[in-house]
């Protein structure tokens, strides 16, 4: 098991700087291996030990990346959750990638949670062992707690978020549970505990994060950088192997909602994309076209390298 002392030891003379202090209290306070260090909250050894919380954070940022760095993971088949939904199966081949982030929409509330509450019950079925994060932006996960059973609870977590700052922050904290088994394998366990075939692998995690445009646009300290650091975020949860689970509720008929939040959610788009870096220019939307119908449902389902869309609209006539 790999401990923070030896670490330290192979950083540049401005990182040890940077962290001297709060490695030395972690050590003497028995939290000496990098493992450990990697499933505590942050916000506990904060109130506990009086490190910063920014320093914590820097630090969990850098170990993870440098964790990342020496598993090297290596392009894997295409896998898939399968759906009690048959017709969306067909639609995706299979089911919804895993490994990708999946965006639900709806004008519905009712709807979503429904959707959402399905999908989450479907993964946990495919993945003996797999574990939900649930990001909650407004709440009501407790209200929907009888749709799941004991057994599904016990897998599952939720983090109450009312901001893009502490969503990032738990992001990261999903990430790091999500590597602390793999730093205590060789690279070749790692490589091989994923499945070769397109079944979805017994110890998947899913992210779910609840609203995401709520998210975007319920707070006014939402910058580009805040928007570049969760896609930073996202992308390194997909290079580790989780799927992501997003909501966006589509109310179109509020005035500005989507206005505020519409070009941070083509940014964010823009910075999971694979490849490397990107340099995003601010994104500008407009609209062109606007459309009514009689109690028409409209569905699709829209598939690209990193994300997979499901909306599910109902266009009513208000006039």
């Amino acid at each position: 098991m790999t401990r923070l002392n030896e670490v330290f030891v192979s950083w540049s003379p401005e990182r040890q700087q940077l962290f001297k202090s709060s490695v030395a209290t972690l050590s003497e306070q028995g939290v000496a291996d990098v493992a450990t260090f990697l499933a505590q909250d942050l916000q506990q050894l904060h109130e506990k030990h009086k490190i910063p919380i920014q320093i914590l954070t820097c630090l969990r940022q850098v170990l993870v990346h440098d964790i990342c760095s020496e598993l090297a993971y290596t392009p894997q088949p295409m896998h898939f959750i399968p759906t009690r939904h048959q017709r969306l199966n067909t639609v995706l081949r299979g089911g919804l990638p895993a490994a990708h982030v999946i965006e639900l929409v709806s004008k519905r509330t009712e709807q979503l949670e429904e959707m959402s509450s399905d999908l989450i019950q479907d993964f946990l079925s495919a993945s003996p062992r797999g574990r939900v994060y649930h990001m909650d932006t407004e709440g009501s996960f407790q209200t929907r707690l009888r749709r799941y059973n004991k057994a599904d609870l016990a897998r599952i977590q939720c983090f109450r978020v009312m901001d893009l700052v502490t969503t990032v922050m738990c992001l990261d904290q999903v990430g790091a549970k999500y590597l602390v088994p793999r730093t205590q394998r060789l690279p070749a366990e790692n490589d091989v505990s994923r499945p070769l075939s397109n079944a979805l692998a017994a110890d998947a995690v899913l992210v779910v994060i609840e609203d995401m445009s709520h998210l975007l646009g319920s707070d006014w300290n939402v910058t580009d950088a805040l928007v570049q650091r969760l896609g930073k975020t996202v992308r390194q949860l997909l290079d580790m192997g989780l799927t992501i689970l997003a909501s966006h509720h589509w109310v179109s008929h509020v005035v500005g909602r989507y206005d505020v939040t519409w070009d941070s959610m083509v940014d964010l788009r823009l910075l999971i994309k694979p490849g490397g870096a990107m340099v995003v220019t601010k994104a500008r939307h407009i609209v062109i076209l606007s459309y009514t119908g009689h109690d028409v449902i409209v569905a699709w389902a829209v598939q690209s390298t990193c994300c997979c869309i499901v909306a599910l609209l109902r266009c009513f006539d208000h006039g």
